[in-house]
């Protein structure tokens, strides 16, 4: 096995007889079963870097979601206002139709209404004929009321009238 040394030499070890040189030996082959210094060194490097970063992943898993929460957070923020940008930008279509919606359904129930009332037009008018007969009713009841109450006056104003009347007659007598 060929080794390289710090200085710029070369060290030959045999691994069967467990004897080693300086010099190259004549029947030199590599054995590639084993691994050299650089080989290793690359392999552990790697290993080490992976477990460095496995690490400093591990040791900064919560900084991490902090970092991921802001970002997703940034996210959210910024598609909430593009949305209610796009909405305020659409406000007068929205407007227009709901206010022809709006529309449609009070003409709808305008046509309901003038229906039932096309349907019981007889009974409305049967009502309206009690209420005003009720109402003259009263009306009467009350003026009748009115003229109990004062029978008295009423006796003294006729008496008053036809004392008038009385004289007056008498007066076109004694003219004539």
């Amino acid at each position: 096995m060929k080794h390289w040394v710090k200085g710029g030499h070369n060290y030959y070890y045999n691994l069967k007889t467990g004897e080693g040189s300086w010099t190259e030996p004549a029947d030199f082959l590599q054995n590639n079963t084993q691994l050299n210094k650089e080989d290793i060194q690359s392999v552990v490097s790697g290993v080490t870097t992976t477990t460095n970063r496995e690490q400093l992943w591990l040791a900064n898993e919560s900084l991490i979601a902090k970092l991921q929460a802001g970002c997703r957070g940034y996210l959210v923020r910024k598609g909430l206002k593009e949305r209610k940008d796009f909405l305020k930008s659409q406000d007068p279509a929205i407007t227009t139709i709901q206010a022809h919606f709006r529309g449609y359904k009070q003409r709808k129930v305008y046509i309901k209404r003038k229906e039932y009332l096309n349907d019981h037009s007889e009974d409305a008018v049967k009502i309206q004929s009690m209420v005003r007969m009720h109402q003259a009713r009263k009306k009467y009841r009350d003026r009748l009321k009115h003229f109990k109450d004062h029978i008295n006056e009423v006796v003294k104003i006729q008496a008053f009238i036809r004392g008038q009347q009385s004289q007056r007659r008498l007066q076109d007598t004694h003219q004539r």
